[in-house]
């Protein structure tokens, strides 16, 4: 899958040479109950991530273009308005399932850290935007550490309470999650073009593999999205690296650069909605395409 482009027809991803399951709610439940889900990565991650656990709360998929007119969509932040009504608005509508460490003070400083369980559910998300422009950081109050009082979403402070290098956060931080599977990825931000060191990448990826052990679980790595155009494209060769680590250390990989590749040549762009992020139907798709890698073909 990783050298064929993955065609669209719109709105949906439709592989030839091999079979994509088309995940029902309830199958989607089963493959991730009792098998905690944790995901580390940018704002498209973070979209990512809101539409799996919309699609687990209510049965469906977020709007897959646009929100409505007093209905934004939980994957589309411009349209709340503040940043503090999107973080406000995108917890509250879990109904007590969520929690979000969130603030922002501008595009660098933002912590977003976000954590939703639901009976045997459990769905992680931690903003990171790629070593070594931040470390993996965290406010007390926040899985899996209970020692404090929640700050509000919002109204977290910009400091965080703890900070470590991502290799050292998966393996004293995330790894206390007890997660099954565990997804990664580098993001956008990586925009100087230079690449992390060889001996980085294993630190990194051992430590993920030594995460999920326990649990008998799994490691993914994302590929980067394609931009619209401008410093944040990139080519499928910014995850050349990453894909040969993941397959030296047993990680599994889910291409998104492949998908949205594919939906920008074949739909335009039309997919977006700003030169980084999309239009709801592609967050449906790359979770579609997730669910194949990680879930059992049995399930």
């Amino acid at each position: 899958m990783r050298k064929q482009q993955p065609p669209w027809q719109a709105p949906s991803l439709q592989l030839t040479r091999c079979k994509l399951r088309r995940f029902t709610p309830e199958a989607a439940r089963k493959c991730l109950e009792g098998r905690p889900l944790v995901m580390i990565g940018d704002s498209l991650t973070r979209y990512q991530y809101i539409a799996l656990i919309y699609f687990l709360e209510f049965g469906r998929w977020p709007a897959p273009l646009r929100g409505a007119a007093g209905h934004p969509s939980p994957v589309i932040a411009s349209e709340w308005g503040p940043w503090s009504q999107f973080y406000q608005g995108t917890t509250t509508m879990f109904a007590g399932h969520q929690q979000c460490r969130c603030f922002r003070q501008d595009a660098f400083n933002a912590p977003e850290d976000r954590f939703y369980r639901n009976g045997n559910l459990s769905m992680t998300f931690y903003r990171w935007l790629g070593y070594p422009i931040t470390p993996l950081a965290g406010h007390w109050g926040f899985p899996p550490f209970s020692n404090a009082t929640q700050c509000q979403p919002g109204a977290c402070s910009a400091d965080p309470d703890w900070q470590l290098p991502i290799q050292d956060g998966i393996r004293e931080v995330i790894a206390k999650l007890k997660p099954h599977t565990l997804v990664l990825n580098a993001g956008l931000w990586r925009r100087n073009r230079t690449d992390w060191p060889t001996e980085l990448y294993d630190s990194i990826f051992e430590a993920g593999i030594k995460a999920v052990a326990p649990q008998g679980g799994q490691c993914v790595w994302k590929t980067t999205t394609l931009a619209q155009a401008g410093d944040l494209k990139v080519g499928r060769d910014r995850d050349a690296a990453a894909v040969a680590a993941a397959q030296r250390h047993g990680w599994l990989v889910t291409d998104a650069w492949g998908a949205t590749h594919a939906a920008k040549m074949q739909l335009g762009d039309g997919i977006y909605i700003d030169p980084a992020h999309y239009k709801g139907f592609v967050y449906t798709e790359l979770n579609q395409l997730l669910l194949n890698t990680i879930c059992p073909a049995h399930n």
